[in-house]
Formats: structure tokens, C-alpha cells, sequence
């Protein structure tokens, strides 16, 4: 029997097969490449750095601080409370150190980031240590009589704060808060001691380092351009072995750099997904902020829950309106002789007595010769001046002046006492009196 067809079914078949089944693979390469591969985030360039910079500065104090011993003298032995004999001690071996550091508080400031693996900043514990020498040399002035230099040691620590975020990290944001924290610790003894001509002077340059600290947006986008440009520059599992060091070198062939790539530039555009999603809410009011959900992706556990820390800088933001709010009242009652009857009637713009947590003004309530003061807390409610326990954030409660918090298994610091201005804590069943 006699056939037209020029090749037999079997032979179509396996030509369409060869052809159909690269087509396919090809396709399926090109979807997974088009999905996950050669993603290329958008990173502005840092910005350049003064010079003078005054981060050297602070870099140098913090040497020489090391060097003389650190802060570890102003502790009592086995204990977080502080010895003023050691703070005499610690600030009398630092005047020179103190020297150095104020010329950086004289000159611009701005953090070199190295956008690389394995970047280190072991500046930042000397940095903490330096807010710790400031708050010793404080507490000197005020056993001298000397509220006024006080005081101004703790707008230093703000200073100090400030400049180590500029153009820093999340970690840098976080160092910086935490100096700001250790000089309010004084400041705020010192505040009922100032006299006038202390507040006409201190008044504008707290408003202007307020003003001027470097908002959270700032920090995350920072952050955000660090943590790219690290992962960017990942060629291959190699680098990835520097940043994890427990991990050792994996080689690839071509086709496995290709598909490990892949799953690295996935990781990229998740991370950038997260951080748009960071960056919209540090933009808004604490309590309109929604959830956001960490990335899932192979690398991109490099990054911690920033979402959920963002309260430190809600905190950090509240501390410093409060302390301006109570400086500029202090202010008016010794020039009216009587507490000013709003907030407004201090004198300071709105834009600094806004309550971080709900975008309103901060609540201030006269009440004879005392006054109420603080913001509204992550919950959004005005719980009439009762302190929120920071040591447990689901309790509701407000934000004063400095935290409330309780120190779980007996441990009572600093904070276990009455917030000025502000209604008692509530305290538990089995929990210890307040410190005085």
C-alpha cells in the first residue's frame, strides 16, 4: 500500500516533541526571569559629607573616652543605679573628651555609610558611652547648684543623638534615641530650677534640634538604600557566605548562578516591597498605621520586623515635644506668674506639639499650679494622664515625659517612680511601691 507522507507519524511526532519542549522551557525561563530576575531597585546616591565633618569629632571623643575607661565608674558595683562619687570621677578624667566632642555640636554632622558587606560601626557603643559622660558631668552641675549647665548638657545629648543619625541606619536611629533618652534623664530635674533668662536661652535651640531631628522616614530610607545596595551586589552564594559566616561557599555551574541570582533579585524586589510599605507608614500617625507583613523570600530575612519598632521613634518624637512643651511653660509662668491656659499660648508652632501617636495637638491641662501633660500612646485613647507600663505595650495608657516601666523579675530601674506630670501609675497586685 503506497503512502504520501514524506516522513513516518512516529518521526512528526518526535520532531514537534524537539521543537515544542525548548519553546516550552524557554517560555516557562523567560516568565520565571521576567517575574523574579534582573530586578534593579532605584537607590539615590549618598549624599556627601561636610568637611569639616563632625562625625570625626565624635568618633575621636568616643576613643578617648574608651581609652580613659569608659563610663563603667559611674555604677555602683552589681547595679544599674549610678554613684555620684563615680560620675565626678568619670567627668573630672573627661573634661578634654568633653572638649572634643562639643566641637562636633559646632560644625555640620553627617554619618559616612559604607553601602557593603559587612559594614561595621563600632563607634555607636563609644557614641552611647559619650550621652552616659554627658548625663555624669549633668548630675556634677547639679550637685554644684548649677541647673542651668545641666540642662544643657541634656540639649547636648540631643545634639549628640541627632548627629549620629544623620545620614545613618535603622541601628543608628536607634542609638540616636537612646542618647537623647539619657540626657532627658536630668533635664528634667533641672527644668523647675531654670530661671528665665535659662529659658529664653534654651527654648530656641531645643525647638531647633527638635525641629531639625532626622525623621524616621529619613532613617528607612537610609536603611532601605543600605540593605539593597548589600544585596545588589550579592554575585553569588560566595558574598552571600560573608554576610552569614556560618555558611561556606556553595560553586554553581552557569545554570545554577542563574537560577540563585534569581532567587536573590526576588528577594530584592520583596525587600523593596517591604520598605515602601515601612516608609508610607513612618509617614503617618501611629495609630493609622496598618500591618505590614515581612518578606518571605530567601534573603530577605536579613531584615528585622522594622515595622514593629517604629514605636521607638514614635516615643523618642514624644519625649522630646513634652520636655519642649513643659520647657516653654515653665517659661511663661515665670514671666505671667500663672500657667498659660493652652498649650498655643506657650508660643510654640503647632508643628511641634503635635502628638505623634494620633497627629493632635498634645494634651495639656492646667489644673491650679500644676498641669497635666502628655500624648495620647500607641492606643490612640486618652486615658486621662495614667502612664502606659512600656515594659508590656498591650496595657493602655498614656506617654509622658519619660517611660513608666515595670522591670520584670524584681528589677526596679530609673523609670519604676511617678512621671512628672502625669496621674499615677497602676500598679499590679504584688508589685513593689514606687521608687522615689
Amino acid at each position: 500500500m503506497e503512502t504520501n507522507e514524506k516522513y513516518p507519524r512516529g518521526c512528526t511526532c518526535c520532531v514537534i516533541s524537539a521543537l515544542c519542549i525548548p519553546t516550552i522551557v524557554i517560555l516557562v525561563v523567560g516568565f520565571l526571569f521576567a517575574k523574579y530576575g534582573m530586578y534593579q531597585p532605584t537607590i539615590p546616591p549618598a549624599a556627601p559629607l561636610p568637611s569639616p565633618n563632625g562625625f570625626d569629632n565624635i568618633v575621636t571623643a568616643g576613643n578617648m573616652l574608651k581609652a580613659n575607661g569608659g563610663t563603667t565608674a559611674i555604677y555602683v558595683k552589681n547595679s544599674s543605679s549610678v554613684s555620684l562619687e563615680g560620675e565626678k570621677l568619670v567627668a573630672s578624667k573627661n573634661q578634654a573628651t568633653l572638649v572634643e566632642l562639643r566641637k562636633a555640636f559646632r560644625i555640620p554632622c553627617r554619618v559616612p555609610m559604607p553601602r557593603e558587606l559587612n559594614a561595621a560601626f563600632p563607634y555607636l557603643s563609644n557614641t552611647r558611652d559619650l550621652a552616659r559622660l554627658l548625663q555624669a558631668d549633668a548630675e556634677v552641675h547639679m550637685h554644684h547648684g548649677d541647673y542651668s549647665g545641666a540642662f544643657r548638657n541634656g540639649e547636648e545629648s540631643l545634639q549628640l543623638g541627632n548627629d549620629i543619625m544623620q545620614g545613618g541606619s535603622y541601628i543608628h536611629g536607634l542609638v540616636g534615641i537612646a542618647c537623647s533618652a539619657i540626657g532627658q534623664r536630668y533635664q528634667l530635674i533641672a527644668l523647675d530650677h531654670l530661671s528665665i533668662s535659662d529659658c529664653a536661652a534654651y527654648l530656641p535651640r531645643l525647638q531647633k534640634l527638635i525641629h531639625d531631628t532626622p525623621s524616621s522616614p529619613d532613617i528607612m530610607k537610609e536603611d532601605r538604600a543600605f540593605t539593597l545596595t548589600i544585596l545588589t551586589n550579592l554575585k553569588s552564594p560566595d558574598d552571600l557566605s560573608l554576610v552569614h559566616g556560618d555558611q561556606p561557599p556553595t560553586p554553581l555551574s552557569e545554570w545554577g548562578l542563574f537560577v540563585w541570582r534569581m532567587r536573590r533579585d526576588r528577594s530584592i524586589k520583596d525587600l523593596d516591597t517591604y520598605y515602601a510599605g515601612v516608609l508610607a507608614n513612618c509617614s503617618k500617625p501611629a495609630t493609622l498605621r496598618s500591618p505590614i507583613s515581612l518578606p518571605t523570600s530567601e534573603f530577605a530575612d536579613i531584615v528585622g520586623p522594622l515595622n514593629k519598632e517604629l514605636h521607638r521613634f514614635d516615643e523618642g518624637e514624644a519625649h522630646n515635644r513634652l520636655l519642649l512643651a513643659a520647657l516653654a511653660i515653665r517659661r511663661y509662668k515665670l514671666q505671667h506668674g500663672r500657667l498659660p491656659d493652652t498649650i498655643s499660648q506657650s508660643g510654640l508652632p503647632n508643628d511641634l506639639t503635635t502628638d505623634p501617636y494620633n497627629g493632635k495637638q498634645i494634651i495639656y491641662k492646667p489644673s491650679g499650679g500644676n498641669y497635666l501633660l502628655y500624648c495620647v500612646g500607641p492606643d490612640g485613647k486618652d486615658d486621662g494622664g495614667v502612664p502606659q507600663d512600656e515594659a508590656d505595650r498591650e496595657n493602655p495608657g498614656d506617654i509622658g515625659l519619660r517611660d513608666f516601666i515595670h522591670r520584670k523579675k524584681g528589677r526596679m530601674g530609673y523609670s519604676y517612680r511617678l512621671v512628672p506630670h502625669m496621674k499615677p501609675p497602676i500598679l499590679k497586685k504584688g508589685w513593689a511601691p514606687l521608687l522615689k
